[in-house]
């Protein structure tokens, strides 16, 4: 989806989801994969500031959100707390991202032309910068673009305005099934067997990470406001832990780093990271970008 946390259309947000939604529909069509969980977000509003806000983003975006009354939303078992809601759709989706990234690679296998070699290398070659440095070398062009993982063999995270943000989730079971996404601050997602959610995600930059229990009661204390009934009868299954690449906050907000890198050992690589939360939304437009930038140069 192309908005804030306070409801605002992000730069290039609709730009992004229309890029965005053409690679689903080619990982979904031609990839052959159904990557899609649910066709609608709720970003609800638990205080009248909240749904002044929420109410006015629908007023200004009505091709892609709408307020939803608590009365509308009785059949979703929202709390009291939650006044309503800005429902999300047209485009707004939640993604299961493996099957969207397995569908994306599929895809691309049969597009381009020319002669040309795919290869998925073996995760135990990621920490051999000898290893990657030779094979990379062969090719006129490189680009970087493995999130976190670039900072671990090829380039110093010093050296970009960035930070490496540590994000923890829960997963639980839970007899309710769902298909859509609840925001609140944090978020409550579906995941493919129905009758299980991802809750997240922490937030963290210190070197030594929470704590299980204190990832659990950060989690609660952030969406129990909208999600009580799912902590209070699911069952917690796992915790899952990822590091995302979060940029410096500009004129635009936090935007992608796209750009040309010096690299020792090659002449011609480009990196884009700094997603941040937005990958989804970004990736495609600014891949567009990159590849034009590449093309022209």
């Amino acid at each position: 989806h192309p908005l804030s946390p306070k409801g605002k259309l992000v730069y290039l947000g609709l730009e992004g989801l229309s890029a965005t939604n053409r690679l689903i529909d080619t990982a979904c069509n031609i990839g052959g994969r159904d990557c899609i969980l649910g066709n609608e977000i709720y970003r609800v509003a638990t205080t009248e500031d909240q749904a002044s806000i929420l109410r006015d983003t629908a007023n200004s975006l009505p091709s892609i959100t709408e307020w939803r009354s608590r009365e509308d939303l009785e059949c979703y078992n929202f709390p009291k707390d939650v006044l309503g809601a800005l429902r999300l759709h047209s485009g707004c989706m939640v993604v299961h991202m493996p099957s969207y990234l397995g569908g994306l690679w599929d895809a691309i296998q049969t597009i381009g032309g020319g002669p040309k070699t795919w290869k998925c290398l073996e995760a135990e070659r990621s920490g051999d910068t000898n290893y990657w440095h030779k094979l990379l070398n062969k090719f006129d062009t490189v680009v970087l673009s493995a999130g976190s993982g670039l900072f671990q063999d090829f380039i110093v995270a010093q050296n970009l305005p960035i930070q490496l943000v540590r994000g923890q989730s829960v997963e639980m079971n839970h007899t309710r099934k769902t298909n859509h996404a609840v925001l609140g601050g944090k978020y409550i997602s579906p995941l493919p067997d129905r009758d299980r959610v991802l809750i997240g995600a922490t937030h963290e930059f210190s070197d030594v990470p929470l704590e299980p229990d204190q990832v659990v009661t950060e989690l609660r204390r952030r969406t129990n406001s909208f999600a009580s009934e799912i902590w209070e009868n699911g069952t917690i299954d796992r915790l899952t832990c990822g590091y995302r690449v979060q940029s410096n906050r500009g004129r635009y907000g936090r935007l992608p780093i796209v750009g040309k890198v010096d690299l020792s050992f090659h002449g011609n690589a480009w990196i884009y990271t700094g997603l941040s939360s937005r990958g989804l939304l970004y990736h495609g437009i600014f891949g567009e970008i990159l590849a034009i930038k590449i093309l022209q140069t």
